[in-house]
């Protein structure tokens, strides 16, 4: 099956903190994403299930709803202040795709910071990812967008 890839770029006069602190915040996603809500859900990795601090850690998953559709995903990695990585769980996607990574890289610039917005994912059948590809790209943009000029307002 064929990989394909989803590249978004976007640059914030914010500085490279302001973004990294709220991309890492699940608590201020619905207010710079399309979602309308943003919910932590305990994971089996986390060390201790009842410790709601761990869920913007590295393990963590998040429930998003947009449209009132409802996805899951993990956070894998975590880097400050440059870079989240992600991968898709479940939601409707989750019959088009396969093998989902998310990773938004933070970069400094004279006047801000430069945001890479990727996604990388596998076909689940022939031509599935060209429809993911299609409707993920402008809601990528919209996030990356939000999280630059958000940044900018803090």
């Amino acid at each position: 099956m064929a990989r394909r890839e989803v590249l978004v770029e976007e640059h914030s006069n914010a500085s490279i903190d302001n973004v990294f602190k709220l991309l890492a915040t699940t608590s201020t996603w619905s207010n710079w994403t399309p979602f309308s809500k943003v919910e932590r859900v305990v994971d089996s990795t986390l060390d201790d299930k009842n410790d709601l601090s761990n869920f913007d850690k590295v393990g963590s998953v998040k429930e998003l709803t947009f449209l009132g559709l409802k996805s899951r995903e993990k956070l894998i990695s975590l880097t400050e202040p440059n870079e989240f990585v992600y991968t898709y769980l479940k939601g409707g996607f989750e019959k088009l795709l396969r093998n989902h990574r998310g990773v938004v890289t933070l970069s400094r610039e004279d006047r801000g910071t430069y945001i890479k917005w990727e996604g990388f994912f596998d076909d689940r059948f022939v031509g599935s990812g060209l429809i993911v590809k299609a409707l993920v790209t402008p809601f990528i943009k919209k996030c990356a967008s939000g999280l630059a000029r958000y940044a900018e307002k803090l």
